[in-house]
């Protein structure tokens, strides 16, 4: 309805922030969290992610089928955690960042994010 505001999506109400948490779900292996979020957030190819990583594009393309296979299998939300969650969950999620950030400033050519629309 007109005037009214749209219902709440979590603790909190960002579509980005939403699709990292999602990334680092801690069901996912560290790597796959930072190669997800790289390919998703950041908009990287998989070429820039595996070159990244030292591997091979093939290898690269198969982790982040496999990660995206396993978010589906465990139907894990598109969501932010609740916010008594989130301290438990935070933690990766500063941590996935904190290593992207640190690998793009490191390099000769710093990685340069185009961060996907969502």
């Amino acid at each position: 309805m007109y005037g009214t505001d749209p219902e709440p999506l979590g603790a909190i109400d960002d579509d980005r922030l939403r699709l990292i948490f999602t990334c680092c779900h801690p069901a996912l292996a560290m790597e796959a969290r930072i190669a997800l979020t790289l390919r998703m957030v950041g908009g990287l190819t998989v070429p820039e992610i595996a070159s990244a990583f030292l591997v091979q594009d093939t290898t690269m393309g198969a982790r982040l089928t496999r990660a995206k296979a396993k978010i589906a299998a465990a139907r894990i939300p598109y969501s932010v955690p609740a916010a008594e969650d989130l301290p438990g969950r935070v933690s990766g999620v500063l941590a996935v960042l904190f290593l992207i950030f640190n690998e793009g400033t490191s390099r000769p050519a710093p990685i340069r994010f185009r961060f996907a629309r969502i």
